[in-house]
């Protein structure tokens, strides 16, 4: 259990940073998601060399991490202590 917090922080992390990033930008450094949403071009960049993708996977990257977060805060709001992930 401990390996999926760590990587759903690390999701939150990359999450939480894209949000304040996007919200302190110029719109002219930003680009949009399917949804809507502004993404700032600096984070897409890094996502883009970090993993290898070009920007709509870049994107699609984000948005899956971000939707992974929110499972995992729904889950954890749900208080299973003895939930074991099966």
């Amino acid at each position: 259990m401990s390996v999926l917090k760590k990587k759903c922080r690390g999701r939150f992390l990359a999450v939480a940073i894209m949000a304040a990033c996007t919200a302190s930008v110029a719109a002219a450094s930003e680009s949009t998601d399917e949804r809507g949403r502004t993404i700032d071009k600096d984070i897409l960049v890094q996502i883009m060399a970090l993993h290898g993708l070009d920007e709509r996977g870049a994107i699609a990257r984000l948005a899956a991490e971000e939707e992974a977060t929110d499972l995992y805060r729904r889950v954890r709001s749900m208080d299973l202590p003895a939930y074991a992930g099966a």
